[in-house]
């Protein structure tokens, strides 16, 4: 009996001194599980200062962003005062049109006094004659003398409607109304300057005033004289065949004459044609003018556009960062819990084994106790080997415990590197789209070049951007 008491305190003896091994080996594996948790603590905090620096740069970039949106709000208000500019150049524009409209006007006016004047004079000259009807037969020489000076003013005056109408078939409707006017300023009659001064106004009018009287009428300055003096029958034949010459260049005068009133007219009519094209070429110029001013209204309407999904990118951004920064801070609230209730299992769960090693040490030695005499050494032995199971079994449960942290910080430094790396990605994107705005408003201002050379807050804009 004590020989197996012997042996099986040898045995007990070399079980404890394996058991002495084990505790020896996990305290080894504990310390290397302190260390690998410790530098998983500094790894982590390593990663948190890197986020700190990743939320301290988008900050940077979201002030830098909000500078150029003040920049191009500036610019879209000097686009908007160079619009108002161009409506006052506009409205210039109109009062010099309407003024010289008022010009015209007047023009108008005035020739229709000189009409009245035409008038007058015209009634002066046909009281003239009949004055001269009245007077004594006595002065039929100096009648034909004067006739006679008439007859030589006829003839140059012929000679140079003749070079005139050779003028006027060139194209130049210029040089056309310039040989009416010079045509005109010969005088039919004793008086040259009264005949000039009536041509003159005649030549004057406007195209939409009443066409010259005839050669052949009453009102023409271009009357045959004979018919308006009484036939004499002391006429000598000198006077007759001055008279005739005198019909003769009369008759060749109204020939003259109807070839510059058409030449008038048609002088008129190239006027008039002058005129259409002008309008037509003002109103070309207003379209152009409208056009450009949709085409600029158009891309302050994109740049506008542009602005907004700027400003709703950033604001989608920062309310993606506010989302992550309360989720990491409920994460961190729910592991403050989490960890709480693993503790209380934790102490279950080892009150639970130490309970069940005690009942198993003390069912085995139950079952194996044969000698009363031996109570006190197997009471000591029971307490031992009671106090080196429960010591194995909370080296195992703290080796799986520090197993499982370990995992669920794997799990957790990976999700936070997921959200981080989601959240460089987008904010790549937010860059990009950012990007491509500035590429919009630098083409943008390449395409109205005008605008940009009048503006020194554009062109630094565009020297920045390039």
């Amino acid at each position: 009996m004590l020989a197996s008491m012997q042996s099986q305190l040898q045995e007990l003896q070399s079980q404890h001194a394996h058991c002495t091994q084990d505790l020896a080996m996990k305290d080894e594996l504990l310390c290397q599980l302190t260390q690998s948790n410790e530098k998983q603590a500094a790894q982590w905090q390593k990663e948190e200062m890197t986020l700190k620096h990743i939320q301290a740069e988008l900050q940077q970039q979201h002030a830098v962003l909000a500078k150029e949106v003040q920049d191009l709000k500036e610019t879209l208000e000097f686009a908007d005062q160079e619009n108002q500019v161009a409506h006052l150049e506009l409205g210039q524009v109109e009062c010099q049109l309407k003024s010289t409209l008022e010009v015209l006007r007047e023009r108008s006016l005035q020739c229709e006094d000189l009409k009245d004047t035409v008038e007058n004079l015209k009634a002066k000259l046909a009281s003239t004659i009949a004055e001269n009807q009245e007077k004594d037969l006595e002065k039929t020489r100096q009648y034909s003398q004067e006739l006679r000076v008439l007859t030589e003013q006829l003839q140059s005056l012929t000679f140079f409607l003749h070079t005139k109408l050779k003028e006027t078939a060139e194209p130049e409707t210029l040089l056309k109304s310039t040989a009416c006017a010079s045509a005109q300023e010969h005088p039919l009659s004793t008086d040259s300057t009264f005949l000039g001064s009536i041509l003159t106004a005649m030549a004057d009018k406007e195209p939409e005033s009443a066409p010259v009287a005839l050669l052949g009428s009453d009102k023409s300055a271009f009357t045959r004289v004979a018919s308006m003096v009484s036939p004499q029958p002391t006429e000598t034949p000198g006077m007759e065949k001055s008279l005739e010459e005198m019909s003769t260049m009369t008759l060749e005068l109204q020939s003259l004459c109807s070839l510059l009133q058409e030449s008038k007219e048609e002088a008129v009519r190239t006027l008039q044609r002058k005129i259409c094209d002008l309008q037509a070429r003002l109103q070309a110029q207003e379209e152009q003018h409208q056009e450009a001013q949709k085409a600029k209204e158009a891309d302050i309407e994109k740049l506008n556009q542009a602005l907004c999904l700027r400003y709703k990118n950033e604001k989608e951004l920062q309310e993606v960062i506010q989302q992550q920064n309360e989720k990491i801070l409920e994460q961190i609230d729910k592991s403050g819990e989490l960890i709480s209730l693993r503790e209380e299992v934790t102490q279950l769960t080892r009150s639970l084994r130490r309970a069940e090693t005690e009942t198993k040490v003390l069912q085995e030695t139950l079952a194996g106790q044969l000698d009363p005499s031996c109570q006190p050494m197997a009471t000591n032995w029971i307490q031992e080997k009671v106090w080196l199971s429960q010591e194995v079994d909370k080296l195992r449960v703290m080796f799986l415990e520090m197993k499982n942290e370990k995992e669920k910080l794997m799990v957790k430094f990976q999700s936070h590197r997921n959200i981080l790396e989601e959240n460089l990605r987008r904010s790549d994107k937010e860059l990009k789209k950012l990007d491509d705005i500035v590429q919009h408003i630098y083409e943008t201002l390449l395409s109205i070049p005008e605008v940009v050379r009048g503006c020194k807050e554009l062109q630094e804009l565009l020297e920045f951007l390039s």
